[in-house]
């Protein structure tokens, strides 16, 4: 009995040896520490470096005690805590080896130990460990350590992931990839895991389309407005079948029409979708390839005024008319009255007037000839021989009624001279006719 009591004082006084023993030496920390599997000490020297807490905690629940094992089975392994510094286990198995407690030091076993995890999601914000539970606290053992969690306010979010900025969440990225806190496999709100095309604008839902220059065409006519913006981002790859623009980041319109051009010099006013060639033309009512004075017209659907069909003063109500590049008809509502004309009218034109040529000067009568009244045939006649075709007696004045006498062609006999007859034997026949005018 007294052998056995002898025995394990003297294993008792190794013990403490290996665990007092005075350390002098500096060594590094001991990296296979902090741990939350039972773990076996490295066959080197290390140190718990004061004012900090590791150890082996190995536990199934938060609340059941530490079982984890810290062994130390070589020659060469050595720990050394140091003052203030603490190393918390389940127990130590030590058959090679020291654990050396510097004043201060502190080995504790069946102790657990906790880290921050404010949400709960099994991933530690930082490995600092507490040996007391608290607010936001989790068992070690029961942490995943191979992640620090880059949001311990969100159980969602814990890894840094590479990802790709996508603010507006239409699925179009913007930018090159970053370092996101999401999870190992996915990106968190607002970002991408995968790059998707370059957004133009990541604050638009509905445009990411970068662009060199699209207009609005309001009137749908194909021909983006001049006054427009120029947007640059759109929710398409054509101008022609946008819906949705942006100036960049900035500016937002949905019109539903865009044009790649901005020459639409009506995009806005009544019958607009008809007319966007900027031009100066006058209308040419009556067709006869000379338009009126007044308005000028300066958006048409043609560039050539006499292929126009519809034309518009600026941005006003667009007109379905002829139209003429000139606006010198005195007449615009008479097809015979225009400039140089040659028409003779027995009647004032359809504006009231005996203006036919458009010349301005006074009324020109078409038909001014009168008869000879002299007898240059021999023969007993009291009346003069007509020797000419024209008027019978004086020049009427325009729309006024006279006689006017021209040849029949019908060659008479006898060669004598009467009235009607000229001296070639031709009769002359006669009827009432209209003076006409220019």
């Amino acid at each position: 009995m007294c052998r056995q009591k002898r025995f394990f004082s003297i294993l008792f006084s190794m013990l403490v040896f290996l665990i007092v023993r005075p350390q002098t030496h500096i060594f590094a920390a001991c990296a296979f520490l902090p741990s939350k599997i039972n773990v076996t000490a490295a066959a080197s020297s290390c140190a718990i470096d004061a004012g900090t807490l590791v150890g082996v905690d190995v536990t199934a629940s938060e609340n059941l005690v530490n079982t984890g094992v810290l062994t130390l089975n070589n020659a060469a392994s050595a720990i050394t805590i140091n003052n203030t510094a603490q190393l918390y286990v389940g127990s130590v198995t030590v058959t090679a080896g020291t654990v050396t407690v510097q004043s201060g030091g502190i080995l504790k076993a069946n102790a657990p130990m906790w880290v921050t995890d404010a949400d709960s999601d099994g991933y530690p914000v930082n490995l600092t460990l507490y040996s007391a539970t608290g607010a936001g606290r989790r068992r070690f053992g029961l942490m995943t350590l191979t992640i620090l969690d880059c949001n311990d306010a969100d159980p969602a979010t814990y890894a840094n992931a590479v990802c790709y900025a996508d603010a507006d969440g239409d699925t179009y990225t913007t930018g090159g990839a970053q370092s996101v806190c999401g999870t190992s496999t996915t990106c968190g709100a607002g970002w991408r895991a995968a790059a998707n095309g370059a957004d133009c604008a990541d604050n638009y839902a509905d445009v990411w389309y970068s662009i060199a220059a699209c207009y609005a065409d309001i009137d749908t006519d194909g021909y983006g407005r001049t006054t427009s913006n120029t947007y640059t981002c759109i929710n398409t790859a054509s101008c022609a079948t946008a819906t949705v623009a942006s100036i960049g980041t900035g500016t937002h319109s949905s019109y539903g029409y865009y044009s790649a051009n901005n020459t639409d010099c009506n995009d806005i006013g009544t019958n607009a979708v008809n007319v966007y060639v900027s031009g100066t033309c006058y209308k040419d009512a009556d067709n006869d390839n000379y338009g009126a004075s007044g308005t000028t017209y300066t958006c048409m659907n043609n560039a050539t005024c006499r292929s126009a069909t519809w034309g518009s003063v600026g941005t006003a109500t667009a007109y379905n008319y002829n139209f003429s590049n000139v606006s010198t008809d005195c007449c615009d509502t008479d097809i015979n009255a225009y400039p140089s004309s040659a028409y003779c009218g027995s009647a004032v034109n359809a504006c009231g007037a005996w203006e036919y040529d458009c010349d301005g000067a006074a009324s020109e009568q078409c038909a001014t000839s009168t008869y000879s009244c002299t007898n240059p045939c021999s023969g007993t006649t009291t009346s003069a021989n007509i020797t000419s075709s024209g008027w019978d007696a004086g020049v009427p004045g325009c729309g006024a009624n006279g006689t006017w006498n021209m040849p029949d062609g019908a060659p008479h006999s006898g060669g004598t001279c009467y009235v009607g007859l000229d001296c070639a034997g031709i009769d002359y026949g006669s009827y009432a006719a209209t003076q006409t005018c220019q």
